[in-house]
């Protein structure tokens, strides 16, 4: 299973959609731990993004 994730171009995503189903509708630490992994995982996800858009060769007409 995780060596099918590291492939996916969209693992941070899943990470995070999975941390935010762990924490639920928890408090506590360990719930707050988990949202805060989904926000970083989700940040990354979309610097990540970012980046590939500003590396992607414009299209030849």
């Amino acid at each position: 299973m995780v060596q099918r994730l590291k492939r996916q171009p969209d693992r941070l995503l899943i990470l995070a959609r999975r941390a935010r189903r762990f924490a639920g509708e928890e408090d506590g630490l360990l719930a707050d731990l988990y949202r805060e992994h989904a926000a970083i995982c989700e940040s990354k996800a979309a610097a990540q993004a970012m980046r590939r858009r500003k590396s992607k060769p414009p299209a030849k007409n």
